[in-house]
């Protein structure tokens, strides 16, 4: 875990051992054990799993 971490920091063009690629619009995510887990948005605590992600296309302009 904590490679794929790293290599997600470095910025990856392709997928590797630990990490993959999946394009969606919308998605849910959640863990397979009943643990309660909270999710860290930009330093600050967010909300717990299941989490709920959708893609608003055209709302954020990155730079390479």
């Amino acid at each position: 875990m904590i490679l794929g971490f790293l290599e997600a920091l470095g910025g990856l063009e392709n997928e590797t051992d630990h990490i993959g690629y999946k394009e969606f619009e919308n998605a849910r995510i959640k863990l397979l054990s009943e643990k309660e887990v909270g999710v860290t948005i930009d330093g600050d605590e967010g909300v717990s799993f299941p989490l709920e992600l959708k893609i608003l296309k055209g709302e954020l302009e990155v730079y390479k």
